[in-house]
């Protein structure tokens, strides 16, 4: 299982030919690891399309989460191991990305700073994990239907680092809206930060 890495694509919007995309997009990465790809699409809240990705990819050691709507730079991979590979501790590597719909401008994320995600700061799904982190933290909370990262970032970061690679190393094709009201959020981020608080006390 050295180095095998899984690439969950997530279609909510079940277009093919983002699909189609994707599938080209991870192909073509230029390094000599084996990968396994999975298209999870459907009826679904993003929580349970990812988490039937995991299920679906089986044993790899790493997994990157990407959306139908995002490619791959060629040397994603390689740049993301590199990480893994100097700080064994780190469960995560977030990167920059570019925005085509927006005259291909960069987004700048900030470094990782785990205050910074207990207060709201939500970092974007796609990033690469180490799967066994799944397993110790869990899988995506499948109950939730728009904050479900940001659940899964709190909770991997009470237990291990996560890295910020301030490289653009994906682009983003377009917008994918958001299907909660204000008041459907409010809901999700009490019920989250509730846990996180069950969560902490239990360990006390």
């Amino acid at each position: 299982m050295e180095d095998k890495v899984g690439v969950i694509m997530i279609n909510q919007s079940n277009c093919i030919e983002l699909q189609k995309e994707c599938i080209a997009g991870a192909k073509a990465q230029k390094c000599s690891i084996e990968k396994k790809a999975a298209v999870v699409g459907g009826d679904y809240f993003k929580s349970q399309l990812i988490n039937k990705g995991l299920e679906i990819i089986g044993e790899v050691k790493y997994v990157i989460i990407i959306n139908t709507n995002e490619e791959l730079k060629e040397n994603y991979i390689e740049k993301c191991l590199s990480i893994f590979k100097s700080y064994d501790s780190v469960a995560a590597v977030y990167t920059d990305y570019n925005k085509e719909y927006l005259s291909d401008s960069r987004e700048y994320l900030p470094s990782f700073n785990k205050l910074r995600i207990a207060e709201g700061y939500q970092i974007p799904t796609t990033a690469m994990f180490k799967k066994e982190i799944f397993n110790i933290c869990g899988n995506f909370d499948d109950t939730l239907k728009g904050l479900e990262t940001w659940d899964m970032w709190i909770r991997i970061s009470e237990k291990f680092p996560i890295y910020h690679l301030p490289e653009s190393l994906y682009v983003s094709k377009s917008i994918i809206k958001k299907s909660l009201t204000m008041e459907e959020l409010v809901v999700e981020q009490k019920y989250i930060l509730d846990k996180a608080t069950q969560r902490t006390n239990g360990n006390k």
